[in-house]
């Protein structure tokens, strides 16, 4: 047999898809020799070329927390538990308060460990869950949007911060922006999680 080939690209762009590569037969079995092993060899990726969506979109984990923890973030910073977590704000000067915007998510994967914590119960197989993106977790670098986010139509992953035993995966099904004071339009009750 002669040396692999390189392997070939993703054979999609965006999301799931297989990468293969080839070698061939230099000297043919004859006289009961031996069968020749395998001819072409696979693998899984990831496309990252996403439209809409610059390239880690489908790599990132969101990180979470119960919306109750930050729900009086505006009236006593120093009880919002992500006070202490390091955020990565612009120096540029740009009305952020405008961007803040809610995701709506319907979990497809969920841990058993999901179930034991209350706040998190919401977590199961086909359920939909709101998460609110606030404006201190928002990242430049990824065009003024949270970290995690997802994508349309696409499985990405989320894990709760303060439970790390609690992830899974989840389908960006819609987003939304503030309308009439409320951030989180698409969700009668309000966003129930946080991105961290």
């Amino acid at each position: 047999m002669s040396e692999w080939e390189t392997w070939s690209e993703c054979d999609t762009e965006c999301g799931n898809g297989m990468m293969t590569r080839k070698r061939q037969v230099i000297k043919t079995p004859v006289n009961g020799g031996k069968h020749c092993p395998s001819m072409v060899q696979k693998r899984a990726c990831m496309g990252t070329r996403c439209p809409n969506y610059p390239g880690s979109a489908l790599k990132e984990t969101a990180m979470l927390l119960p919306a109750s923890l930050a729900s009086n973030r505006l009236s006593n910073e120093s009880q919002d538990i992500r006070h202490n977590l390091k955020y990565r704000l612009s120096k540029e000067p740009v009305d952020l308060d405008s961007k803040e915007y809610c995701v709506l998510f319907e979990v497809m994967k969920a841990t058993k460990a999901c179930r034991k914590v209350s706040e998190y119960s919401l977590l199961r197989e086909g359920e939909r869950v709101c998460v609110r993106c606030d404006t201190q977790v928002m990242r430049q670098s990824l065009g003024f949007r949270c970290p995690g986010h997802g994508t349309m139509d696409r499985a990405t992953r989320w894990t709760v911060l303060s439970a790390p035993h609690c992830h899974g995966k989840w389908v960006r099904l819609e987003s939304a922006g503030q309308q009439d004071g409320h951030s989180c339009p698409m969700c009668k009750k309000g966003a129930q999680f946080v991105f961290v």
